[in-house]
């Protein structure tokens, strides 16, 4: 079993240029407290938390001023083994993981909720 398999395809997407506020009300609207920061191209270049955008007080920056850059994000890519998301978030303690593909855009998000139900490791 490889990563894609156990990836989820309908993910929030969040540009650099979008504001903080429209992130908020986005993911406010999405139920969602994480999210990938993509380039024009759908690279993924940063990482948002919805607790690093509660304490941001002017809403009009762009999200990329908050983001956390790729370098510090976890990732995993759609032909690693499915094991392979299941050590990173076991080291990590992360709560969700993008899966990229070879060019680096991001084709999925693994999250923690139900892996261990869905995963014979």
């Amino acid at each position: 079993m490889r990563v894609k398999d156990l990836m989820d395809i309908q993910f929030l997407k969040l540009y650099k240029d979008y504001s903080v506020k429209k992130t908020i009300d986005l993911m406010y609207k999405k139920k969602r407290y994480t999210a990938p920061v993509l380039d024009e191209e759908d690279k993924l270049i940063g990482w948002v938390m919805a607790i690093d955008l509660a304490v941001v007080e002017d809403r009009s920056i762009p999200v990329s001023k908050i983001m956390h850059p790729l370098e510090d994000i976890v990732v995993v890519y759609e032909n690693d083994p499915a094991r392979e998301v299941v050590l990173k978030f076991v080291k990590y303690k992360v709560m969700s993981i993008p899966v990229l593909n070879n060019e680096g855009k991001i084709v999925g998000i693994r999250q923690a909720k139900g892996l261990f139900n869905n995963c014979s490791l």
